[in-house]
């Protein structure tokens, strides 16, 4: 075999970055703090963290729903939490205390009492602070490995086609137990756009509470391909479909609620706002392109370890960098209104509503939608999915475990050849004459979170059981990596804290976790070098065969 053919064929499927888009690459070691998890005073106290700032929540609001819309957007949300929810075939019950969360809200903007329903709320008020700013493009690295075995495979099928070998490939086994679903949403009016926020049910105290809204009927729709298809992490709403490229991985930024005096509430309630690092939209007439920049977008998050400190210029680029994911995105075509960012998802982390802490997820619907004919606009809203890679809560009692072991069986040949282990939303038993949801409306971390772990009964493969429980949201928050108090960042008196999962030693240095990350990126940096991807692999080999 000639040495230039063996070497195109190990290259196939890994497609050239253009020149004009290399950008030059600072050779520097990864910087966590200032490349990675960015927490340090200076940002999450800094002018840009006050609204209008571009890194506080008001801002990050109004470029998801526009700026005349964010804050009925914002309110809209919030009041999520005071009704049940049903979302795929599960209830996540209402928190009443957020009741107690809107009328703090209500009274530092002096609003009247008389009509709390017509008040529209502040975001200079907004009781959430910035906590963190985070660089997650290590959640490319599955896909960037996937490529390149998918490219040795490739390479070897060709290489024995030109030996004269036969290649016989196993066909599918077909799994005769279930057919896999999307999510499964209990269509009511309260889970579609309303003609005005206003008109949502009221659950201030001492008020008076309108008739609720006419109920649809009851309808439970099918959507493939919406929670649970790119597994944790991962863009996956559905609404944005076709607006949006391939992501390479995600920015973050992190809020923490606060009370009337800007203190962080204990025990703590995050908001993440997940963004997906994707391709700006291509000139109007052209088509996308399948490529995602990583590289780019690593040469950018690495830009910031240039700086020396945390000063003006830093804070500048930070700010650069950040916007280039938290604004809205050209229009694909001139008169049009502009694109929403691409986020992926909103995750909430309430330790404060109630005694047991609680996770939710939501995805951004865009407003323009046509529900209702009679209606000029729809607004933008972020409505309530199911929790990525977590089942609902009834699938930790023994007589449901055994429905999820079956699921997490048909897992195992892509857990064993390291590919991704996603599960679906919902499912349709052979023998059922209706769905069930698998993925929960919620996931609850009682009791001491570090004592927490999914166990499956009758699943035999306990390192696929201890791959699931990682990637669930309680696993992930609990003794999986030995968090102590369900918070991987916690607002503190003296700055954010994190935990022992993603800390960084007293002198900057990463270990652990951040060292993985920061070999990530430094291996997205150089991509396409073979020593780079050599480690690369190696790297996710230990991650998805090693515990935290």
């Amino acid at each position: 075999m000639p040495a230039w053919l063996l070497s195109s064929l190990l290259c196939a499927q890994q497609p050239e970055v253009p020149l004009e888009k290399q950008l030059p690459v600072p050779r520097h070691a990864v910087v966590p703090d200032k490349e990675l998890l960015i927490t340090h005073r200076a940002v999450t106290e800094s002018a840009e963290a006050q609204y209008p700032g571009a890194l506080s929540f008001g801002y990050a609001m109004e470029q998801l729903a526009g700026r005349e819309h964010a804050a009925e957007f914002t309110h809209h949300w919030l009041r999520l939490w005071l009704d049940d929810q049903e979302v795929n075939r599960d209830i996540a019950p209402a928190r009443p205390r957020m009741a107690e969360v809107l009328e703090e809200w209500r009274r530092t903007d002096q609003a009247g009492a008389d009509d709390p329903f017509a008040w529209t709320p502040n975001l200079a008020h907004a009781p959430f602070k910035l906590i963190a700013v985070v660089n997650r493009m290590d959640l490319v690295a599955p896909s960037v490995v996937e490529r390149i075995r998918a490219a040795r495979e490739s390479a070897a099928r060709n290489i024995a086609f030109l030996n004269g070998e036969i290649f016989a490939l196993p066909a599918p086994k077909e799994n005769r137990l279930f057919t896999e679903l999307g999510e499964l949403f209990h269509r009511t009016s309260r889970e579609l756009p309303a003609p005005a926020f206003n008109s949502m049910p009221n659950c201030f105290p001492s008020t008076t509470r309108p008739a609720p809204l006419p109920v649809l009927r009851s309808e439970f729709v099918t959507m493939p391909g919406s929670t649970g298809a790119g597994g944790y992490g991962s863009f996956s709403s559905p609404f944005l479909a076709g607006t949006v490229g391939p992501s390479a991985g995600e920015g973050r930024l992190v809020f923490a609620l606060t009370d009337a005096a800007g203190r962080p509430r204990e025990p703590g309630f995050n908001v993440i706002f997940e963004y997906g690092l994707t391709a700006p939209p291509p000139p109007a007439g052209t088509s996308p392109s399948p490529e995602v920049p990583a590289r780019e977008w690593a040469a950018r998050w690495h830009r910031l370890g240039t700086h020396a400190a945390f000063d003006a210029a830093y804070l500048r680029d930070l700010v650069a960098v950040t916007k280039c994911f938290t604004d809205q995105r050209p229009p694909l075509n001139s008169g049009e209104r502009p694109l929403p960012p691409s986020l992926a998802q909103v995750r909430t982390n309430d330790g404060v509503l109630d005694a047991v802490r609680e996770f939710r997820e939501f995805h951004l619907v865009p407003g323009d939608r046509t529900i209702n004919e009679a209606l000029r606009f729809v607004p933008a809203r972020l409505r309530q999915v199911p929790v990525g890679q977590t089942p609902a809560e009834r699938y930790r009692e023994p007589a449901h475990q055994r429905a999820l072991a079956k699921v997490l069986e048909t897992r195992v040949e892509n857990f064993r050849k390291e590919a991704p282990v996603n599960l679906p939303a919902a499912v349709q038993w052979a023998k059922e004459s209706e769905p069930a949801g698998l993925l929960g409306a919620r996931s609850l971390l009682p009791g001491y979170s570090a004592d927490f772990h999914w166990s499956v009964s009758g699943l035999s493969d306990k390192n696929l059981q201890r791959h699931f429980s990682l990637h669930t949201c309680n696993g992930c928050h609990g003794g999986d990596t030995h968090c102590d108090n369900g918070c991987h960042l916690k607002a503190g008196p003296d700055g954010t804290l994190a935990s022992v999962f993603l800390a960084l030693r007293p002198d900057g240095r990463a270990e652990g976790e951040m060292r993985d990350r920061a070999a990530i990126l430094k291996a997205l940096l150089e991509s396409g070098e073979r020593d780079s991807e050599t480690a690369l692999v190696r790297l996710l080999h230990r991650r998805h065969r090693g515990t935290h």
